[in-house]
């Protein structure tokens, strides 16, 4: 399914969010089971209404993500992101890889549970790919946009292990 053309906007990674509320709140408001008189439906009509409200939330959470917004452009061109397989040779990234795994684990080792250098240096590497993948998905270079769209699904995992981390 194409969650632009349910909300009607256009097949872009930069989107109007407020548009996107919009018209998840009218098809919401269409569509949502809740809204339909009960006794007055026919049970494959009230389980259509019912799937289709499953999709305009499928659709609308999709959308409203920049990075799962980026991973549906690449389903629509025909893209696969294929997490099982999202190695990337690129010797920069693998190389920042290890040095922030390094200063993570020499934190560990000395008990410094102040992480907000490191949470800086990734929120900047993130800002940086965010910017690229914008750039590759308006010039349709969907091979890059895979790429850098898989460094910044990396950037999420390593935040999520210093939030684990620090709270600990």
């Amino acid at each position: 399914m194409n969650y632009f053309n349910l909300f009607k906007l256009p097949q872009k990674i930069e989107l109007n969010i407020n548009d996107l509320e919009y018209q998840y709140y009218k098809l919401q408001k269409q569509f949502h089971p809740d809204t339909y008189n009960q006794e007055n439906l026919k049970t494959n009509e009230n389980e259509l209404s019912l799937q289709k409200s499953i999709s305009i939330n499928q659709g609308y959470r999709t959308l409203k993500n920049i990075l799962t917004r980026a991973e549906h452009l690449l389903f629509l061109n025909k893209t696969e992101l294929n997490l099982q397989k999202k190695i990337i040779f690129d010797q920069n990234f693998l190389t920042m890889q290890l040095k922030l795994f390094e200063q993570l684990e020499l934190r560990k080792k000395m008990k410094k549970y102040d992480m907000q250098d490191i949470l800086i240096q990734v929120n900047n590497q993130k800002i940086n790919y965010i910017n690229e993948l914008k750039v590759f998905c308006n010039t349709q270079q969907w091979k890059l946009v895979r790429i850098t769209l898989c460094k910044l699904l990396f950037f999420n995992k390593f935040n999520e292990k210093i939030k684990n981390y620090t709270f600990k």
